[in-house]
C-alpha cells in the first residue's frame, strides 16, 4: 500500500525529471539488533556493580554476600546531610557498595552489616570490628 501511494505520487513527475525510482520494500525489515550492536557495552538500565559482577560472571547480591572484611573495604566518597556525615565505601574484593551512616554499616539493601561499626569524619572514616581492630580509611583526591 505504501509502495503504491509513494509509487503513485512520484513516479510520474520523477520520471520526466529522469531522477531514479528507489522502491521500498518491507520484506527484509531491519531490527534493531541488526543495526545497533551493543557487544560489550554497559546495559544503562543496570547498576554499574551488578553489571560488573555480572559480566565477570559472579552474580552476587548484598543480601546472599558473607559479609564484607574490614581491610576489604575502600572509602569512596563521605556525603553531608542534616542527619550528620555518611560515609560510602566499596568491598575491594567483590565490588559491592557499603554505607557508613551514624555509626552502622549498612549493604545497598539497607540491612545492617553486623560486626563492623565506624565514625564519619571530614575525608576519613574509621571503623571498628567486633574484635575491636581499628581501620582508618581515607579520601585519595580532591581538596586537602
Amino acid at each position: 500500500m505504501i509502495y503504491f501511494i509513494v509509487s503513485a505520487l512520484f513516479s510520474a513527475p520523477a520520471a520526466s525529471q529522469g531522477w531514479d525510482i528507489m522502491t521500498l520494500s518491507t520484506a527484509s525489515a531491519i531490527t534493531s539488533s541488526q543495526l545497533y550492536s551493543a557487544e560489550g557495552l554497559r546495559d544503562p538500565f543496570v547498576e554499574p556493580s551488578t553489571a560488573a559482577a555480572k559480566s565477570s560472571g559472579a552474580r552476587i547480591s548484598a543480601t546472599k554476600a558473607a559479609p564484607p572484611k574490614a581491610e576489604n573495604l575502600r572509602l569512596t566518597g563521605i556525603l553531608i546531610t542534616p542527619e550528620g556525615k555518611q560515609a560510602m565505601l566499596r568491598d575491594s574484593s567483590t565490588g559491592l557498595a557499603y554505607f557508613l551512616i551514624k555509626g552502622r554499616l549498612y549493604d545497598t539493601a539497607k540491612k545492617p552489616v553486623a560486626g563492623i561499626s565506624g565514625t564519619a569524619q571530614d575525608r576519613q572514616v574509621t571503623l571498628v570490628t567486633s574484635q575491636r581492630t581499628v581501620f582508618e580509611l581515607k579520601l585519595k583526591g580532591g581538596k586537602k
